[in-house]
């Protein structure tokens, strides 16, 4: 039994849907004890004429599953530590929760191998079937699996069990990611490439513990990131991906980069990103920013030239990438204005040519009309 007073508190976490707070009826505990779960705060009572153990005193129900975090405090009218007044006190007694539930120890660091079943405050969680995800490889190998055991978030799984590998883009300076971790996951290791640099992963465990964080990068640049989960060839058996947790935002990683739009004479050279598995990239175009958009090309090149363009007109072109049969989300803007270059016709009998060397030096030369013609190759 813990009795508190004034400033003082209990502090938990737990991993459920419910809880129950049994105490003790006192006469000298408080009607007014404050618990404050998720920063909800309400009140219970511990207040009783005649002591009662093991009394019912709390409980919450319908609570979203996930980690729940709760302070029980004592009353504003406590008396003061070291007081005399036994009265307005508070007792705990025990802590009731779901029977697949538990309780989370605060001083944990979450990390690598932990469960995390809810992302944490500053944290963006993403699901395992995110359409902005990308996996390559052969898709029959991709295995969707629909959990009834509440092991994994939202309730799904992505498996594969033959070389594959899941492509992630995203905006943030954090990142955690999220399988399934058993008896049942391969012994082998494999690799997870962020932005080129390679760390070796295993989920294998002679016991089966779920979900569980399988790697984690809390040191990066607020910047747009990629990031490829490579499984091996060699597998003997099958790798689960649960989803994963960002301080950022999730990007289309069939979305490519529009590198360049490149003006010439009635031209416009268009440069952009290879995408991984992309079959063909379709080109649209249109006379004002953001469109609307027309498709003018359908190429499995990573490059096009329009040469159906007017000079003096800008153009405002997005690509779009064909996986799978599916087409992603575009590309960002690029736009072009086409135009003809020529050098201008010399006048008069003679003119100054100015070169600056690659030194700095410069150097003139006096030459006549014709020999500046040929100068610019215009005769």
């Amino acid at each position: 039994m813990l009795g508190s007073y004034s400033e003082s508190n209990i502090h938990l976490k737990f991993y459920g849907t419910k809880i129950r707070i049994i105490g003790l009826g006192n006469p000298y505990y408080s009607d007014n004890i404050k618990i404050n779960i998720d920063g909800k705060i309400e009140t219970f009572n511990e207040y009783d004429p005649v002591s009662k153990p093991l009394l019912l005193v709390y409980q919450k129900t319908g609570l979203s599953l996930g980690v729940h975090d709760v302070v029980i405090s004592a009353p504003d009218d406590a008396p003061a530590i070291g007081s005399a007044v036994a009265t307005k006190n508070f007792g705990l007694d025990a802590v009731d929760i779901d029977s697949t539930g538990y309780l989370v120890k605060l001083e944990d660091v979450i990390g690598v191998g932990d469960k995390l079943f809810s992302p944490e405050d500053g944290w963006n969680r993403f699901d395992d079937r995110d359409p902005k995800l990308i996996y390559s490889g052969e898709q029959s190998q991709w295995l969707r699996w629909d959990d009834t055991t509440q092991e994994t978030w939202n309730r799904t799984e992505t498996f594969v069990s033959k070389k594959n590998s899941i492509t992630i883009k995203f905006y943030g300076s954090e990142i955690r990611l999220i399988g399934h971790k058993s008896h049942t996951s391969a012994k082998e290791n494999f690799s997870v490439v962020l932005d080129g640099v390679e760390t070796i992963c295993n989920v294998y465990s002679p016991v089966s513990f779920g979900s569980r964080i399988f790697y984690e990068n809390k040191n990066l640049e607020s910047a747009n990131h990629t990031l490829v989960i490579n499984y091996p060839d060699a597998a003997t058996d099958k790798f689960g991906f649960d989803c994963l947790d960002t301080d950022g935002v999730l990007l289309d990683a069939h979305r490519q980069n529009l590198i360049s739009a490149i003006p010439g004479d009635k031209i416009v050279t268009l440069n952009w990103e290879l995408v991984s598995d992309a079959t063909n990239y379709i080109v649209k175009r249109a006379l004002t920013p953001g469109g609307p958009y027309e498709t003018i090309t359908t190429t499995s090149a990573i490059t096009y030239t329009d040469t159906n363009v007017t000079n003096g007109t800008t153009y405002y072109y997005i690509v779009t990438a064909i996986v799978n049969g599916v087409e992603s989300g575009p590309s960002n803007e690029a736009s072009a204005t086409p135009n003809a270059t020529t050098n201008p016709e010399p006048s008069g009998n003679s003119a100054i040519l100015e070169i600056t060397m690659v030194t700095g030096e410069i150097k003139e030369y006096d030459l006549t009309t014709a020999e500046l013609r040929r100068f610019f190759c215009l005769v």
